[in-house]
């Protein structure tokens, strides 16, 4: 089974104007949840605030950053609006990638200098939630021979990352 990714960029916050940030951003919220609907426990825990989120749903994926890549691709140059809109409010900015992979089944966990300024631009923090479980097969991984094509695999995938990065795409 192919690595599940789900991105959801988050903004939390007090009294956040859910619209405002919709539209300098350019996108709808997949979610919203104001802080008076969370459950007593969380607002005594002094955790309570405003939650606006977009999410790229769960989809098979090897590379994660693409994911990073299509967020900032369907943003533009809402970057720049939302860190303006921000600007006057006590806010975070996440990026979260939710990975749900088999044991030796692993995506690329890394980082393009693309993804790196795009995090930069809406001062956002990344975040990653692996969920590792057994793999459907594991007598798959008992076949030196699935095991040597696996290895192949990935040192493909490295070399044809090494390729791309080295023509300036990274």
């Amino acid at each position: 089974m192919e690595p599940q990714v789900e991105t959801t960029l988050c903004v939390t916050g007090g009294r956040l104007d859910f619209e405002a940030i919709g539209d300098a951003l350019g996108l709808e919220p997949t979610s919203t949840c104001r802080a008076g609907e969370l459950p007593a426990a969380v607002a005594r825990a002094g955790l309570a605030c405003d939650a606006w989120q977009h999410t790229i749903a769960r989809e098979e994926c090897r590379w994660p950053p693409t994911h990073i890549d299509r967020l900032q691709d369907a943003i533009g140059e809402g970057a720049a609006r939302l860190r303006a809109l921000l600007s006057e409010h006590v806010a975070k900015v996440a990026v979260v990638i939710d990975i749900q992979m088999e044991a030796m089944c692993n995506p690329f966990l890394g980082l393009t200098a693309r993804n790196v300024a795009f995090l930069n631009s809406v001062d956002a923090e990344l975040r990653m939630r692996l969920e590792i479980h057994e793999p459907d097969n594991p007598d798959d991984y008992d076949d030196p021979e699935g095991v040597i094509q696996d290895v192949r695999r990935h040192q493909e995938l490295g070399d044809a990352l090494w390729a791309w990065r080295r023509a300036g795409n990274a």
